[in-house]
């Protein structure tokens, strides 16, 4: 399968997924929670206020209150919203079930998921236990058949979050199965899965089949899925699940200031009648074209200086950008006469024009060469680059000892050989 195909199918996936962000507040929640870089920059805090106050008014429903868990789990909320899903789980688990009207509302495995994943969230094990007692009950009065027409992700959840909280808070699930939502929840630490050969295999052909069919029935099913290759793709070393994502962004440029120690910086000529050679690094443009190098291979779609939509009479241009991550590489050049918090305003600046009302990019990736090898203030710049919205694995590169700032040009072998007989 090439790399394009498969950026296509999960840009497709994500972008499926991304629909449940006009949805109602249960499922906008729930891809908060499960796929959190789907769902930047909305106002999270506001809905779980928002929640919160319906909690606690006459018209509160189950469904508030699993949104609520859903923010709690994702860290989108303060202690007063904490609180208000504390009390809101009494209310639910508190409620006398007449009908099965009733009881499918109370049982939908979105419902049952939001306050499973909240309560874990919040840690509470007195209230953990009261839930999975309601649960049981809930279970024994009412436990509907599942129709053809079900969407098999809900059977999937509902079969996973039954498992679950038969279990004390604890204990996390061991599965034997590698369905979508199984290898989602593992993805989110939630679910054990020992996946090795025939089942790497098997799980690997299920996830791709699906990304490339493209034919979700719900975009809850198109989060699970994305969630799900994630996990395989940070797990399990299979060859067609190799396609870079962020994390392997991440990982290329954790290994480049290890690289530059073959940099080639000769004092002498390495060939018998060749010239000693020196690849400079004097500008941002040098540093781009290093990095070109270093991620071309990587990503088909990568493109280079690419203009972007116009802010008023701004008119933007990345470095580089990856449009099937969503991602630029915003390049940077730290010279020596340039501090910290100079670096930071200026990223900042590149991140509110990148980032703005309508942009196809959502994370940035600064890498920043430092010309003057500052390593004792690189943890301290990459705090500060940390607290940007949008900003993931900034990461600092030293220019090498070796590489020492010269005026005068190295020597070739022969002429280096003919100063020295005249010295004789």
């Amino acid at each position: 399968m090439s790399q394009h195909l498969l950026n296509a199918a999960l840009s497709g996936a994500r972008d499926r997924a991304a629909s449940l962000l006009d949805a109602e507040p249960l499922q906008r929640t729930f891809l908060a929670w499960m796929q959190p870089g789907l769902a930047v920059n909305r106002d999270w805090a506001g809905l779980a206020s928002l929640l919160s106050d319906q909690l606690k008014a006459a018209g509160r429903s189950t469904q508030a209150v699993a949104a609520l868990g859903f923010l709690v789990a994702a860290g989108q909320t303060d202690v007063v919203a904490e609180k208000a899903f504390g009390g809101g789980v009494e209310w639910v688990v508190g409620r006398r079930v007449v009908g099965s009207a009733t009881s499918q509302t109370l049982a939908h495995p979105l419902v049952l998921l939001g306050m499973t994943v909240g309560t874990l969230a919040k840690g509470d094990a007195s209230a953990w236990q009261m839930l999975k007692d309601w649960y049981a009950g809930l279970t024994d009065q009412f436990n509907a058949p599942r129709g053809e027409t079900t969407p098999s992700w809900q059977s999937q959840l509902a079969d996973f979050v039954q498992q679950w909280l038969a279990l004390d808070m604890a204990t996390v699930p061991c599965a034997d199965q590698t369905d979508l939502t199984v290898l989602a929840m593992a993805r989110h630490g939630l679910a054990k899965l020992e996946l090795a050969g025939s089942d790497a295999d098997g799980a690997a052909a299920s996830v791709l089949d699906t990304l490339l069919r493209q034919d979700f029935g719900d975009a809850e099913e198109a989060a699970l899925c994305v969630t799900a290759y994630e996990y395989l793709a940070a797990t399990c070393e299979h060859p067609r699940l190799r396609a870079p994502e962020l994390h392997d962004v991440a990982l290329a440029l954790a290994r480049l200031q290890a690289a530059m120690r073959r940099w080639t910086w000769e004092d002498a000529p390495k060939v018998p009648g060749g010239s000693a050679r020196r690849w400079h690094i004097d500008h941002e443009y040098h540093f781009q074209n290093l990095l070109t190098a270093v991620f071309t291979p990587l990503f088909a779609d990568l493109k280079d200086e690419e203009w972007l939509s116009s802010l008023g009479p701004k008119k933007p241009r990345a470095d580089l950008v990856v449009p099937s991550l969503k991602l630029v590489i915003e390049v940077k050049f730290w010279r020596a006469n340039v501090s910290a918090s100079a670096m930071v305003s200026q990223i900042a600046e590149d991140v509110g024009l990148y980032r703005k009302k309508g942009s196809p990019y959502l994370h940035i990736v600064p890498v920043i060469w430092d010309d003057a090898g500052r390593a004792e203030q690189h943890a301290y710049l990459i705090n500060g680059l940390d607290e940007l919205q949008g900003v993931v694995h900034p990461t600092i590169v030293s220019r090498p000892a070796s590489m020492v700032h010269q005026t005068t040009p190295v020597a070739s072998g022969k002429v280096r050989k003919s100063a020295a007989r005249a010295t004789k």
